[in-house]
């Protein structure tokens, strides 16, 4: 780490607040195609974090690094970052986020029931992944 990457973080922390950790092996499951495994093991994933956290978000990344570090999720309650499926294909990754904001959709804090934005990778893998809160 550089000294000025290190007094960025510290600035960041300090304007925005910290960001969630990242957990990247609780939960994680890797998927090349859409099955009925990486459905149940999405569905059980999130079921176990309800009973430990109140509050969820259901999104997609290609960098999770990156995004625990932007504003929203700095100035927001949300702790943790579990990692629940990764995958080399974008589709299959909206595809999942989308169905699963939609069934959880009254227990998580989406705004919207679709799946969003446009995702890049750094590692070659994309994600779904939950971040919770207790509130």
């Amino acid at each position: 780490m550089t000294l000025k990457h290190f007094f960025t973080q510290i600035y960041r922390t300090v304007r925005f607040g910290s960001k969630p950790i990242i957990d990247k092996k609780t939960y994680i499951y890797t998927s090349n195609k859409i099955s009925l495994a990486a459905n149940q093991h999405i569905a059980d994933s999130i079921e176990d974090i309800l009973e430990h956290y109140n509050r969820i978000k259901i999104g997609k990344t290609g960098y999770p690094k990156k995004r625990v570090d932007y504003e929203d999720y700095r100035k927001s309650p949300y702790e943790m970052m579990f990692l629940i499926l990764k995958s080399k294909d974008r589709t299959i990754i909206s595809h999942y986020e989308a169905l699963f904001i939609n069934e959880f959709y009254d227990v998580n804090d989406n705004k919207s029931q679709k799946s969003g934005g446009y995702m890049r990778t750094k590692d070659g893998y994309f994600y779904l992944y939950v971040v919770v809160a207790n509130q």
